[in-house]
């Protein structure tokens, strides 16, 4: 039985561990730093967030549509054709 490349000749490696699933817990140091802290924000407040995002994009669609409205409204009015008065 050879060690490998290196180490001591007819010597075994160490047995590697069988456990499976997560490492264990943080002994409690993980609760004690949220102490004081507010809680998470909404998705829509926090920025980078793909649903903040999807809230400013619908704002920024509504403020375009109100602008697009305004601009019809204050637009004078186009008559085309042989008669305006009939037209209209």
């Amino acid at each position: 039985m050879s060690a490998g490349a290196r180490g001591r000749p007819g010597k075994r490696a160490a047995a590697q561990s069988k456990k499976k699933g997560p490492s264990t817990g943080t002994g409690g140091h993980g609760r004690k730093k949220l102490t004081g802290r507010k809680p998470t924000p909404k998705a829509e407040d926090r920025t980078n967030h793909p649903a903040a995002r999807r809230a400013e994009s619908v704002q920024r669609r509504e403020e375009v549509a109100r602008q697009r409205a305004r601009k019809a409204a204050d637009a004078p009015e186009l008559l085309l054709g042989r008669n305006p008065v009939l037209e209209a």
